[in-house]
């Protein structure tokens, strides 16, 4: 995750901000960020109960794959 500008445009109604244009870019951006903190918090909760992680890697290779 890289810190990233974000310029939206935000749309009014009756002088108060009711909406915000994000460039596509950015919006997808988010949603990939979004999407690793959840894997993140899913990690450390499966880590908490103590449930050992192999990398897929390894776990591949120890079955010949």
């Amino acid at each position: 995750m890289e810190n990233i500008k974000i310029k939206p445009d935000f749309i009014y109604h009756n002088d108060e901000p009711i909406a915000a244009v994000l460039k596509m870019k950015d919006y997808q951006k988010i949603m990939l960020d979004l999407e690793e903190l959840e894997d993140i918090k899913k990690v450390k909760s499966i880590k908490k109960r103590g449930i050992e992680l192999t990398d897929l890697r390894d776990y591949l290779a120890s079955r010949g794959l």
